[in-house]
């Protein structure tokens, strides 16, 4: 993207989609973002044959309960989506002051984690995780890290992280000049490797 972007209706995908730093992604409630499946048009990012978003600046993701944004596999309307049809949401904050704000979504059928995010290189970053689903990931579900320096704050509640190939949630702090703090309850984590 080269500015910031609001998503509505059925968006589908080809390839990587990159929110660079300072630029905001909004996505309405209701939104469905497709991936097609093993492809990889921009040939880039963690994997150079599966489609990912990978978000530098900041994510709003405005769905409703009974209205949610879906991040699916263009195979799901075909009835045959299965873990690893794309890669998933990475997010990695290197710079300045962004935000992860994502409420009543579903992620579904990444190949790695369907949530990553990173912050990196003395990054400040805000993730607000509301009544979100991840489920069938190849990985982790959600995947929190904070590097050297970063400032990381979380709240993550009333989600339900379940069928992943690895953890439901995983957080994780570098080392000693790592800030990581906020609230994680409420949420239904089961049925992961």
């Amino acid at each position: 993207l080269t500015s910031d972007e609001t998503w509505t209706g059925e968006v589908s995908l080809t390839g990587d989609v990159i929110v660079p730093a300072g630029v905001t992604l909004t996505m309405e409630a209701g939104t469905t973002v497709k991936f097609l499946a093993y492809n990889d048009n921009q040939g880039g990012g963690a994997s150079a044959s599966l489609g990912e978003l990978i978000v530098k600046g900041s994510l709003i993701v405005a769905g409703q309960e009974g209205n949610e944004v879906v991040f699916t596999s263009s195979n799901e309307a075909l009835g045959s989506a299965k873990t690893g049809d794309w890669y998933g949401i990475r997010v990695l904050a290197d710079a300045g002051n962004e935000t992860v704000r994502m409420s009543h979504c579903i992620i579904e059928y990444a190949s790695s984690t369907g949530l990553n995010i990173q912050a990196l290189n003395n990054a400040v970053l805000d993730v607000a995780l509301s009544g979100i689903e991840v489920r069938k990931a190849g990985s982790h579900g959600i995947y929190v890290a904070s590097g050297s320096g970063a400032n990381v704050t979380v709240d993550i509640r009333g989600s339900h992280l379940h069928s992943n190939g690895g953890t439901g949630l995983y957080c994780r702090a570098y080392n000693s000049t790592t800030r990581f703090n906020g609230t994680i309850r409420s949420n239904l984590i089961s049925g992961n490797a």
